[in-house]
């Protein structure tokens, strides 16, 4: 079947392109006009297989239509994302930002669910109305493990990926083109380098995303952590002090008696608190017998404390 189709560059971007083997192969299947999967297609439009669609416009070849009937714009973006998503020749990058774009699109969908509830909910007789509306099972929460799910996952990765997907799309608006190099892989990029990218200015963004012999980026000698260097001014100084032999403080007895004072008094407070409780009758015999040989010498040692400060003080 030939038949003039609608491309949309939303739909387009989300297919990732082929690799240059897997490509070179598909030409040759479409140049000798083998049969091929028919392109997926909404309302006109096509949804994936952007490539085999150009080839065969190409070289005017015949394709197969498959029409898919659904009822909104974020159902098809959600279908295409989870076809890419079973491929096998994707990086995590464009895997990343594959389930970024799903789930905006599953919010979105959610959103105008819960404002048409909204509008349905003022429109019943107050006769008819709950007392609240009913809570909504759909937050973004639930659609992080939703999604976790799915995928194998726990929330916490979904909300990474999430993160991860729309930093792609802010360095897309700042330098078109640096995003399809990260998905495809023609330029390499770790997560801990991704705050070094976005710190960069929009003219070395664009000089990244339209040098192709650039194949893996590496962050400025002045960025670490994603952020630029600080003014020199702004910078501690080191400042390395040279000092002697440790001197020991004096010692002073007025400072060891305070703090005996000070465990003294905290132990008369304890020992008053239990004994207004009078529950020793509940204690086991062992456990009485131990406390009664600690507080024996106890008495015996602050006897022995008391006759020495009272020998002191006649002096």
């Amino acid at each position: 079947m030939y038949r003039i189709l609608l491309t949309d560059e939303k739909f387009r971007e989300l297919n990732i392109p082929l690799p240059p083997p897997e490509r070179r192969e598909l030409d040759a299947r479409v140049r000798k006009g083998e049969a091929l999967p028919p392109v997926t297609v909404w309302n006109g439009f096509v949804l994936s297989r952007y490539e085999q669609y150009d080839l065969c416009l190409k070289y005017h070849r015949d394709y197969m239509v498959y029409e898919l009937p659904f009822p909104r714009r974020t159902d098809a973006v959600a279908w295409i994302c989870r076809k890419q998503l079973e491929r096998t020749d994707l990086g995590w990058q464009a895997k990343s930002w594959l389930i970024s774009r799903l789930y905006e699109a599953l919010r979105e969908d959610e959103k105008r669910r819960q404002a048409l509830d909204r509008f349905q909910y003022r429109q019943l007789s107050r006769f008819y109305r709950a007392d609240t509306p009913g809570d909504n099972p759909f937050e973004s929460g639930f659609l992080l493990a939703f999604l976790g799910k799915e995928f194998g996952c726990v929330p916490q990765t979904i909300r990474r990926y999430v993160g991860f997907g729309r930093t792609l799309d802010q360095l897309e608006a700042r330098a078109p083109g640096i995003r399809k190099r990260i998905l495809t892989g023609s330029l390499e990029v770790s997560v801990s380098k991704v705050p070094a990218l976005v710190a960069l200015s929009d003219e070395d963004l664009r000089k990244l995303a339209e040098d192709e012999r650039c194949r893996r980026f590496i962050p400025p000698p002045d960025a670490a952590a994603g952020q630029k260097a600080r003014p020199e001014s702004r910078r501690k100084k080191e400042v390395r002090l040279v000092t002697g032999i440790k001197q020991m403080p004096s010692y002073d007895p007025d400072a060891e008696l305070n703090g005996l004072n000070y465990t003294l008094g905290a132990w008369i407070k304890t020992v008053h608190q239990a004994c207004e409780k009078k529950n020793f009758r509940g204690a086991s015999a062992a456990s009485r017998e131990r406390l009664s040989c600690a507080a024996g010498a106890l008495i015996q040692n602050l006897g022995s404390l008391r006759r020495m400060l009272e020998e002191t003080s006649d002096e």
